[in-house]
C-alpha cells in the first residue's frame, strides 16, 4: 500500500499561501478564555477561538492554519477599528477592501485573504454563531479574473461581451492549495440535503485521495478500509487510445485521518436506511457514492462525483477559481507528499501516473500567473 511521506514539503509555493505582511498565529497563542455571552452574540474577537477549533479540525496542514489564523486576527483588528463589534456589524465594503489590500499583495494573497474571511464565516455557521449567507460569498479576490465554465478552464469576466480567440482564455487545471481545502472539507459540513448529509464529504474525500471525478463513483465499499490502516483501492483509467493499457494506474492509496472519518460517517448514514428482506446499501458490491438508477459508465460516474463535489465548491465559493476543479484534489493529494525526486516518484505513484507528468502538471500550475490586485 502506497504511504505518505512524513518529509517537509518541497511544494510549499504551490500548496501554501503566505501573507508576506502578517505574521502566523497558532492556536495556543489566541486567548482562551471562554466568554460565553459573548461567542453567542458573534463578537469578534470571543468567537477567534471557536474559528479557529473548527478550523483546526478540518485543517490538512498545520501551518497553514497558522497563516490564516494570523490573517484573521488581523481582519478582526481591522474591523474593530472601523467600529464593528460582532461579525454582523462587519461591511461588506470593508471585507472587499481587506481582500484586495489596496493593491499591496499579488492575487495569491488576495485569494489567501478571502478564503480567511469567507472561512470564518462559514465556521461561525457550522457553530451556530453566525445564521445568514457570509458576506464574503461573492467578492472576487482578484477582479476581472474569473472563470466561466462549470469545469473551471476558461478564463473570463464579468463585464466581457465578446468572446476572444477559443484558446486564448483556457487555463490548466491547477491543484488545489491547503487553504482551499480547508473550507471546501468545511464546507461539505453544510452541504446537507433532505435526502443525504455526508456524501458531498465522502465525495470529497475519495477525490481528495487522488481518485478522478471518473474513478470516485467506481469505487466500492468493498474497496474501503477505514479501520486501523485506512486505505482505499482505486481501479485507474483506461487510455483511450489503447484499451488494454492505463493512463492512469490502478493503485492502493492511503486515507487520511479527515478523510478515513468522512467515509465511516458516510457508511454509518446509508446503512441506517437499509431495510428488512433488502439488499444492504453498503454491501461490499455498491458504490460508494453513486446512488443513481442508471448503468455506471464514466460519463455517470464522473457527473456523480461532480455534482457531489460541486455543492462543497459553491459554498466554498470557490466555483469561479480559475482551474478549479475535482481534478484539483487529485493533484492536491499527490503534491502534499513531493519533496525531493524519490518522493515524485512516490506521489506519482499515488496518483497513478509518470513522475514528470506529475510535475510537467505540478510546474504548469505553479508558474500561472495572475494579475495583481487592483
Amino acid at each position: 500500500m502506497l504511504q505518505p511521506t512524513t518529509d517537509r514539503y518541497d511544494y510549499t509555493r504551490i500548496l501554501r499561501r503566505t501573507d508576506p505582511t502578517i505574521a502566523p498565529l497558532f492556536l495556543a497563542d489566541l486567548d482562551q478564555a471562554v466568554d460565553v455571552s459573548a461567542e453567542m452574540t458573534g463578537d469578534l474577537t470571543a468567537t477567534l477561538p471557536v474559528i479557529a477549533d473548527i478550523w483546526q479540525q478540518v485543517s490538512p496542514d498545520p501551518d497553514t492554519t497558522a497563516n490564516m489564523l494570523g490573517v484573521l486576527v488581523a481582519f478582526s483588528t481591522t474591523a474593530t477599528a472601523a467600529g464593528a463589534t460582532t461579525w454582523h456589524d462587519v461591511p461588506t465594503e470593508l471585507i472587499t477592501e481587506f481582500i484586495h489590500a489596496s493593491g499591496r499583495a499579488a492575487g495569491e494573497v488576495c485569494r489567501l485573504r478571502k478564503n480567511v474571511v469567507h472561512g470564518a464565516y462559514l465556521a461561525l455557521y457550522d457553530a451556530g454563531l453566525f445564521d445568514d449567507v457570509s458576506p464574503a460569498a461573492g467578492i472576487d479576490p482578484v477582479r476581472g479574473e474569473i472563470r466561466t465554465d462549470e469545469r473551471g478552464r476558461r478564463r473570463g469576466n464579468a463585464q466581457q461581451t465578446r468572446t476572444r480567440k477559443a484558446d486564448a482564455d483556457l487555463v490548466a487545471i491547477r491543484t488545489a492549495t491547503h487553504d482551499e481545502m480547508l473550507i471546501l472539507r468545511l464546507a461539505t459540513r453544510l452541504a446537507v440535503t433532505s435526502r443525504t448529509q455526508q456524501l458531498p464529504a465522502a465525495a470529497v474525500a475519495i477525490c481528495s485521495s487522488s481518485a478522478t471525478a471518473a474513478e470516485a463513483a467506481q469505487v466500492l465499499w468493498a474497496h474501503v478500509q477505514t479501520d486501523a490502516t485506512p486505505q482505499m483501492s482505486l481501479p485507474g483509467q483506461l487510455a483511450v487510445t489503447g484499451p488494454t493499457l492505463h493512463r492512469i494506474a490502478p493503485r492502493t492509496v492511503a486515507l487520511d485521518p479527515w478523510a478515513a472519518e468522512a467515509l465511516t460517517d458516510w457508511r454509518t448514514e446509508r446503512k441506517a436506511k437499509d431495510k428488512p428482506g433488502n439488499a444492504s446499501r453498503v454491501a461490499s458490491g455498491q458504490s460508494v457514492i453513486y446512488t443513481g438508477g442508471k448503468a455506471l459508465d464514466s460519463d455517470s460516474a464522473r457527473i456523480a462525483a461532480d455534482q457531489q463535489i460541486g455543492k462543497a465548491v459553491e459554498i466554498a465559493d470557490l466555483n469561479r477559481e480559475l482551474g478549479f476543479s475535482a481534478g484539483s484534489l487529485r493533484l492536491w493529494a499527490a503534491a502534499r507528499h513531493v519533496t525531493e525526486f524519490a518522493s515524485l516518484i512516490h506521489a506519482a505513484a499515488i496518483a497513478g501516473i509518470d513522475p514528470l507528468e506529475l510535475h510537467r502538471q505540478m510546474i504548469r500550475a505553479a508558474d500561472r500567473r495572475s494579475p495583481r490586485c487592483r
